[in-house]
């Protein structure tokens, strides 16, 4: 996308949210403000998006590039263009969560499922580099398959982090149900990951 067009769509989209915010607001028709939403940011190309309560502020809006670093570049640019805002902020990717450790994915059944991950344990490795990769123990995805189980350390990894550290750092990830021996003697419990994976890049 050229620079200039893509500096266009963003003004548009900021005097489009400046004028529509109230929708997301106090939401009336949540099926229509969601569709009107996902029009404007997939203009920019695959995006998503999240509103929820602020932290700072009543509401928050997320611009994630997905995991894509060039897309980073560009959700940081429409960040850096928002309005300034008594009812909102803004963020250019998905920022670490204060969160209970549990998440919910559909199984092979397509069934949504609640799984625990605050027994998980991992290995870190990091690269001369700064790169960093990482295994994940996490023997209780019971029902699904491999790509959903990478799917999960992603998820896992993001809520931990913060979206912008998994794509700048991490180079490689692997979820297996149990550690072959030499990764078992180096391993840690998951709540300890967000402080190794910092140190590492320092």
């Amino acid at each position: 996308m050229h620079e200039e067009n893509i500096k266009h769509k963003i003004s548009q989209f900021w005097d489009w949210f400046s004028f529509n915010e109230e929708m997301f607001r106090n939401v009336t028709d949540a099926e229509s403000a969601k569709d009107a939403m996902d029009n404007q940011i997939l203009e920019f190309g695959l995006f998503s998006w999240q509103i929820k309560e602020g932290d700072s502020k009543p509401y928050s809006l997320t611009i994630s590039p997905n995991g894509d670093r060039k897309r980073l570049a560009i959700s940081c640019q429409i960040i850096e263009a928002a309005p300034t805002s008594y009812d909102w902020e803004f963020h250019y990717c998905k920022p670490p969560k204060s969160w209970d450790y549990i998440f919910e994915m559909y199984d092979q059944f397509m069934l949504k499922q609640k799984y625990d991950t605050s027994k998980w344990e991992y290995v870190l490795f990091n690269n001369p580099d700064k790169n960093i990769e990482v295994i994940i123990c996490a023997n209780n995805l019971h029902g699904i398959d491999l790509d959903d189980r990478l799917d999960a350390g992603e998820l896992v990894l993001t809520n931990i982090l913060g979206e912008e550290l998994v794509i700048d750092y991490l180079c490689a990830l692997e979820v297996v149900d149990e550690f072959i021996p030499e990764n078992k003697l180096l391993s840690k419990k998951i709540h300890h990951l967000k402080s190794d994976f910092e140190a590492a890049i320092k």
